[in-house]
């Protein structure tokens, strides 16, 4: 019979085909094709691989005399793998395929796997009886060892005896390359789980974004929204026909707005419907004789007659503009940023030299600062200025507009301009910084107006005003956000 190729294979795999020594002639025949002999190793000499490895059922189809096939492959075997079992010696295949061998001149070459049963009831006949020493490696199981373990180490056995090389220097190295496997892995997984924590908290921030961004869009539609119900209810109207919501939804779709996202524009419409909705609690109309020297930490503002004191300003030291009560935030003049409108910038920082924790811009100079008394909140007022009223260009007023800055986002929640209700001519703020007072003066005498600095504060000045709440069609219509519920707690719900 022809040879099926003339190049040599690197073991030869001997066993009795019946379950469970064909299964493990089956995973030998693959480890072995399969294992890479370490770097080390490879770089003293030994090879690679141990090459092909020979096994009937895989190298042939079924025939009825595969004796001269069998003996081609024995000749070209660099060694012969007998797997041993107690079913072994009854074979006279696995016998016949050992004393070819022996025959050959290469008994010292024949290995054997022990996988079951005592080495003088598993080793075949020719086996016992060439009087070679065969190298056992173990299969069998051990108790309190890992069957894993008991193979692999079973297999390296086998290993260096095939390639001719110490067994501990064999397993050494397997060991170190595991290990260094292991260490790739965990680096991997390391790795992957880092980039997939990664794309976890950028789907979380985006997510995140995207609901911020919807919370701010319902907030912006519900302040166009009151700021349309209070033009509408505060428009002229000579003749009474005109069907015209109340100040009260301004004010109560305002705070809606404010409670989704604090925004400037819905604060702005708040507090002009609470001007509209109680001028008495919040305007004082001074009459010719009268003057404020102040203002109550209950937001009164306190009233005088006869000559107003000459002192109106907060006095400053150097660039210092206002300084927290506990220490902790200082506002000075700055001149970083300034350019188009921003003629002067406010440095918030954490000392009086320290580097700015934020920029705060203003259209004008700063006439006014001071910080609540939990630090939480900074107001800021810019002094008297306008544009040219004989310059074609001058279309706007600037100056006399009052902030509010929360010094925990330093953002901006506040900003009312009475540039065209007179200005602001004087400015008080109470001890604690919780009220401001502006003065506006008019051909007669003056008007005070009195403002709640903390949002807090304003809402709940707003909910001590306001009449109601809004009407089941009046949530439906313009909030729309699940069930009715009260806006101020307390207040009675209208039916339309």
């Amino acid at each position: 019979m022809t040879p099926i190729e003339s190049e040599p294979f690197g073991a030869f795999i001997s066993y009795r085909h019946v379950e469970p020594d064909r299964s493990l002639a089956r995973w030998l025949h693959g480890a072995l094709e399969t294992f890479r002999v370490p770097a080390p190793l490879v770089a003293g000499g030994t090879r690679a691989r141990i090459g092909r490895v020979f096994r009937d059922e895989e190298e042939f189809a079924a025939s009825a005399d595969l004796s001269a096939r069998i003996d081609d492959a024995l000749m070209r075997a660099d060694a012969l793998v007998v797997i041993c079992s107690p079913r072994t010696p009854a074979s006279r295949w696995v016998n016949a395929e050992v004393s070819r061998f022996v025959a050959l001149g290469r008994a010292h070459r024949i290995f054997a796997l022990l996988i079951e049963g005592e080495p003088g009831e598993s080793f075949p006949a020719a086996l016992s009886s060439s009087g070679a020493e065969p190298l056992a490696a173990d299969l069998r199981p051990k108790s309190g060892e890992n069957p894993r373990h008991v193979r692999r180490f079973a297999l390296l056995k086998l290993i260096a005896g095939v390639l001719g090389v110490e067994f501990d220097a064999l397993r050494r190295r397997d060991e170190e390359r595991r290990r260094r496997q292991l260490v790739w892995l965990a680096s991997a997984g390391a790795a992957a789980t880092v980039l997939f924590a990664a794309l976890a908290a950028t789907a979380v921030v985006q997510w995140r974004r995207a609901e911020q961004e919807l919370l701010i869009s319902r907030s912006e539609n519900l302040a166009a929204q009151a700021q349309l119900a209070l033009a509408q209810a505060t428009a002229h109207d000579p003749r009474g026909s005109m069907t015209r919501p109340d100040i009260d939804r301004a004010a109560l779709l305002a705070l809606e707005s404010l409670r989704i996202h604090p925004g400037l524009a819905a604060d702005v419409v708040l507090r002009r419907a609470l001007y509209a909705l109680a001028p008495e609690r919040l305007i004082v109309q001074l009459a010719p004789d009268e003057f404020v020297s102040g203002i109550s930490p209950q937001g009164v503002p306190v009233r005088g007659r006869g000559n107003a004191p000459a002192a109106l300003e907060a006095p400053t030291v150097g660039d210092e503009l206002a300084r927290s009560l506990d220490g902790r935030w200082w506002l000075r003049a700055s001149d970083q940023g300034v350019g188009g409108w921003v003629f002067q910038t406010a440095a918030l920082a954490h000392s009086a030299l320290g580097p700015p924790v934020a920029l705060l811009p203003h259209e004008w100079m700063i006439r006014r600062a001071a910080f609540t008394a939990d630090g939480r909140w900074l107001v800021t007022v810019t002094g008297e200025a306008s544009a040219d009223a004989e310059s074609p260009s001058a279309t706007m007023l600037v100056g006399h507009t009052v902030r509010v800055w929360s010094t925990e986002d330093r953002h901006e929640r506040t900003r009312v301009s009475l540039a065209g209700e007179g200005g602001i001519a004087a400015v008080w703020i109470d001890p604690t910084g919780e009220w401001l007072a502006t003065l506006t003066t008019d051909a007669e005498a003056g008007v005070v107006r009195t403002w709640p600095v903390r949002p807090e504060r304003l809402r709940e000045l707003a909910c001590g005003l306001l009449k109601r709440n809004l009407s089941p069609s009046e949530w439906l219509t313009f909030v729309g956000d699940g069930a009715p519920r009260p806006t101020c707690e307390g207040l009675p719900v209208v039916s339309e």
